[in-house]
């Protein structure tokens, strides 16, 4: 049975450096090995190692650092919405509508709810509003103007409204409890409408272990502990191995998880 075919939306993609780019580059991976086609829309990056398997498609209007992008972003921040606003607008949809039509699904990494590319986000609104293809919208950040917790003053109308919008054809996963609850609060709607999937970790990733390394977690169950206990000596009396041993047993009867491992 074909897999569906997923497409990841973001401004830029590694090497770029950046939180977005990394979890982008994870979800790529995690797809790619289970099969699934994947296709990466970005302005900017996207030839790095991290993102082998995915088909990567470069959209210069897309990047948040794209100059005309940059001169828009300086006159709204004036409060002048400028006539180029809606070309650009217009220019990206163009150019985005044949690629996102061969696609299953739409994964778009906070564009919808923050301000770096605002003519971006209205191009996705309105694609959206086609139903061109199911959108899932991935909230790590909030953007400050239309967020009353974040202190900053406020902006109203368009296109900030767009960030504040709830839209029903597109699904909303936000990264944390409590980035869905003030996702929830802007978009004045019930939190069940918005699931929460964190970022995930991959240990051996993390803790750089080799292939044998790998096998011995596993083996001992060694990441089910709350608590890992390390002596890295040599089997001796004058080593008091017995100490550690009382240690463990302690934090046992405390209703603590450990594991004590000698090497």
């Amino acid at each position: 049975m074909k897999k569906p075919h997923i497409g990841i939306l973001h401004y830029s993609a590694l090497p770029v450096i950046g939180g977005v780019e990394n979890v982008i580059a994870d979800h790529t991976r995690l797809l790619t090995q289970a099969g699934y086609p994947v296709t990466i829309l970005t302005g900017r990056g996207g030839d790095s190692p991290a993102l082998r398997g995915a088909q990567i498609v470069t959209l210069p209007e897309l990047d948040s650092a794209y100059p005309e992008n940059l001169d828009i972003a300086q006159s709204l921040d004036r409060g002048i919405v400028p006539e180029n606003f809606r070309t650009l607008q217009r220019q990206i949809e163009n150019q985005l509508s044949e690629t996102i039509s061969s696609l299953d699904l739409l994964i778009v990494h906070n564009v919808l709810n923050y301000h770096f590319n605002l003519p971006l986000t209205a191009a996705l609104d309105h694609l959206g509003s086609q139903h061109i293809v199911p959108m899932v919208a991935w909230c790590h950040d909030i953007s400050r103007y239309v967020n009353p917790r974040s202190g900053e003053p406020q902006r109203f109308g368009f296109p900030w409204d767009l960030l504040r919008t709830y839209q029903p054809n597109v699904c909303y996963v936000a990264v944390s409890s409590r980035r869905k609850e003030w996702l929830a609060e802007i978009f004045d709607r019930s939190p069940d409408h918005i699931r929460v999937i964190p970022n995930g970790v991959a240990p051996e990733t993390l803790l750089a272990l080799s292939n044998m390394g790998q096998h011995i977690v596993q083996a001992f169950r060694l990441l089910d502990a709350d608590l890992m206990l390390l002596m890295p000596v040599r089997v001796t009396r004058a080593k008091n191995i017995e100490c550690a041993l009382q240690v463990t047993a302690a934090l046992k009867r405390a209703g603590i998880a450990p594991k004590l491992v000698v090497t």
